[in-house]
């Protein structure tokens, strides 16, 4: 999942607008989000996400972990959009990057999925997961070519 990337998108001071969500701030309602993707009430999730982005249509956290719960349920077509406007909105978000090649994998767009791993990579090259993911990602790539 998502980490919240600290980066303040959007007044998170406003209030969000729904029966039982009223008076929750933007970040409050995404603290809460990530507290039940934590305990697996993705339904939650994915409610608490659309209702942020109703209200700050390019919230890259609402964003992020909205296409990762997507992503996670095969949804894999509307988790790239997502990605991809949440790159425009915060492209030095490695962790944006590298499950952007995950999802683009999985809808076997492996060249672009290679890309966006190297980006991830060059932005944070210490990390192991997204080393580990570009090597499957050229393993694969190799084997479609073969």
């Amino acid at each position: 999942m998502p980490a919240s990337s600290g980066k303040p998108t959007g007044d998170s001071r406003e209030t969000l607008s729904s029966s039982s969500l009223s008076g929750l701030t933007v970040e409050q309602a995404l603290d809460l989000a990530f507290s039940y993707s934590d305990i697996g009430r993705l339904l939650e999730v994915e409610q608490l996400c659309r209702l942020v982005l109703q209200k700050v249509p390019h919230q890259v956290d609402a964003m992020h972990l909205l296409a990762a719960l997507l992503s996670q349920r095969g949804q894999y077509t509307e988790a790239v959009q997502l990605l991809r406007e949440a790159i425009r909105q915060a492209p030095g978000y490695a962790h944006i990057h590298n499950n952007l090649g995950i999802a683009l994998h999985k809808l076997e767009k492996s060249h672009e999925a290679v890309c966006a791993s190297e980006q991830a990579i060059s932005l944070r090259p210490s990390s192991v997961e997204t080393g580990y993911f570009k090597g499957c990602q050229r393993a694969y790539f190799v084997d479609k070519l073969a």
